[in-house]
């Protein structure tokens, strides 16, 4: 597998999380968590999952280092995502409590013998439940909405630049 940067994994990852059913908001922060979250997924039930998104060893290394654990009783599950390049030497990093999600190259043939290559997502280890975790208030909900709304209108302006 080639090297994979942090917007292809959160690409992939809002796949299997289906974006189209569930909310799953980039980077939330501030106004949300005392701590920034590489990706939150909101589901219909109202409960929350947090994946932290790591692409290197320095990085995973660096995470397992910082002050925080990724605790809030606003999230039900944490999970890691990473690379598959960085199981063997990753994992020692991933604290035990939190799923891990790997993400694979995986060849398809077509049926003119034509191999294409497809991202997807494995899960190595399902995450352990939050017990003191709640379902989000409506009050909470209408925050991440919110804060994915920022997201889109920031994404616009930033593309509307480029286009100059």
């Amino acid at each position: 597998m080639r090297k994979i940067k942090t917007l292809e994994m959160e690409i992939v990852l809002a796949e299997y999380f289906k974006y189209l059913t569930n909310l799953v908001i980039p980077n939330v922060s501030y106004g949300f968590l005392t701590y920034e979250a590489d990706l939150l997924v909101l589901m219909k039930s109202g409960w929350v999952d947090e994946v932290e998104i790591k692409v290197s060893l320095s990085d995973l290394k660096a995470d397992a280092k910082k002050r925080h654990t990724h605790d809030s009783p606003k999230l039900r599950r944490l999970y890691f995502a990473i690379p598959e390049y960085l199981v063997e030497k990753g994992l020692q990093y991933i604290p035990e409590k939190a799923g891990v999600l790997v993400v694979v190259d995986k060849e398809y043939c077509n049926y003119k013998k034509e191999v294409t290559i497809k991202r997807e997502v494995v899960k190595l280890r399902e995450a352990k439940v939050n017990k003191v975790a709640s379902k989000l208030t409506d009050e909470d909900q209408f925050k991440l909405v919110r804060l994915g709304a920022i997201r889109v209108w920031g994404l616009k302006k930033k593309l509307l630049k480029e286009k100059k």
